[in-house]
């Protein structure tokens, strides 16, 4: 009788792996941008960045989608296709140094515009650099310019400030979490920071991205979380 159950318990368990890729390919085919090999190089930019900042005392988290990937996803979402992080802006000529020292080694391109900076890993895949300051105890988001003060847009700029001006106190802690396979520091606060950025229910509602191409703003949807297993590095 034992050998019979054990014999069913082999052919069910071969039957539901057999059963179950071909449903999650059948979800994830509508709805995950990167292919495996572009993930995989996404990851691999990210760990080489963060090593050089643990290297030169330099702080960051990782935050929005990213940080919400990794507390929901243990790493990207699986319909995302870039890396956020949040630096201080007082840390910016450093910051610089260390984007050139990572382009000259592994023929990154880095750009720098007023709103952020961003690691290009190829035409399609990146890393956005968002610099902020603690002003009044308060995180306010800087643009960068030539005075090498935070600049700060009016407030009737609502799209510069929405995802911003929540407690310092949020990320005065950070901790490691898992993200595919590595550890990135992100927030000790993170149930803090995903709720400003996301609402109570960012566990269990997941929506499309906001953005088109990261410049047109579209309507979001609200679609089923899919909790993807990390990538084989």
């Amino acid at each position: 009788m034992r050998l019979i159950i054990i014999i069913v318990m082999i052919f069910l368990y071969i039957i539901i792996s057999q059963w179950m890729p071909t449903i999650r390919e059948h979800y994830t085919d509508s709805h995950i941008k990167l292919s495996i090999d572009k993930k995989r190089e996404l990851v691999k930019c990210i760990k080489l960045f963060s090593q050089t900042c643990d290297q030169n005392n330099l702080y960051y988290i990782i935050s929005f989608g990213t940080l919400l990937g990794s507390i929901r996803h243990k790493g990207l979402i699986p319909w995302d296709d870039d890396i956020d992080l949040i630096m201080y802006y007082d840390d910016i000529d450093k910051i610089k140094k260390v984007l050139e020292e990572l382009s000259d080694k592994y023929s990154y391109k880095i750009y720098h515009e007023w709103k952020l900076s961003r690691i290009y890993i190829d035409d399609e895949i990146f890393i956005d650099i968002f610099y902020v300051q603690n002003i009044d105890n308060k995180i306010v988001r800087c643009g960068i310019n030539d005075q090498g003060v935070c600049f700060v847009p009016d407030k009737d700029q609502e799209w510069w400030h929405k995802w911003f001006n929540y407690p310092a106190e949020y990320m005065k802690e950070r901790q490691l979490y898992e993200f595919e396979q590595e550890k990135l520091y992100g927030p000790k606060e993170f149930d803090k920071l995903l709720r400003f950025w996301y609402g109570d229910d960012y566990m269990t509602t997941c929506k499309t991205h906001y953005l088109k191409n990261h410049s047109v703003i579209v309507d979001q949807q609200n679609i089923k979380c899919y909790y993807e297993d990390s990538i084989n590095l």
